[in-house]
């Protein structure tokens, strides 16, 4: 997505170059505030307690819950008591804490989380729907419940980016209008159940 904006862009009259700094989630918005990166383009949602701006959506989302595909947990009321974990900084460790009687355990790495996930070292994970649903079609889990939290997928920057983010705003009603949105939509956003036997 980021190439298709940046393309676009420089396409309609822009001459912008760019990289990526892979970063820990938890690190990216104090990494932005310190000026050390541009924009954060990492399933952000919006927050009114975060100072900075936010592009428009371009991803609706939500937050679920993950278990291993052998739990016999069902939905939220079952986890309490039990150890969930959710990725520190995100909206998931928050939504997580909203799981009655949960012992929630953040953690900066994902992939570790579903790793232990996986190896039935906690319990179940709160996490962004579209991540879990690759998860699942691609592993030992399921998502079981209603979604704790709906959310919206939006770049985050500050405010001396506005101009910036006025151009991203811009690409991305263009991306969501393209064949490119909707075939990179079915690859990574695909649904769970996509390739059920």
């Amino acid at each position: 997505m980021t190439d298709w904006i940046f393309n676009y862009l420089n396409e309609n009259g822009h001459n912008y170059t760019y990289k990526f700094e892979e970063l820990s989630f938890d690190t990216i918005i104090s990494a932005l505030q310190a000026g050390q990166i541009d924009l954060g383009i990492s399933g952000f949602t919006y927050d009114e307690d975060r100072e900075g701006i936010f592009s428009d959506s371009y991803y609706d989302s939500a937050q679920v819950i993950v278990v291993a595909s052998d739990s016999e947990f069902t939905n939220a009321d079952d986890l309490n008591g039990k150890v969930v974990g959710a990725q520190q900084g995100a909206t998931g460790e928050e939504a997580a804490a909203m799981i009655e009687g949960a012992q929630v355990q953040a953690v900066s790495d994902a992939n570790l989380m579903m790793e232990n996930l996986k190896a039935h070292g906690i319990d179940a994970v709160v996490i962004d729907k579209a991540v879990a649903d690759q998860y699942v079609a691609n592993g030992d889990f399921k998502i079981i419940g209603d979604a704790l939290m709906d959310e919206e997928n939006i770049i985050y920057s500050t405010e001396d980016h506005k101009e910036l983010m006025d151009e991203i705003n811009e690409a991305i009603k263009a991306f969501k209008e393209s064949d490119e949105y909707t075939v990179l939509t079915e690859k990574w956003f695909a649904p769970a159940d996509k390739d059920a036997e």
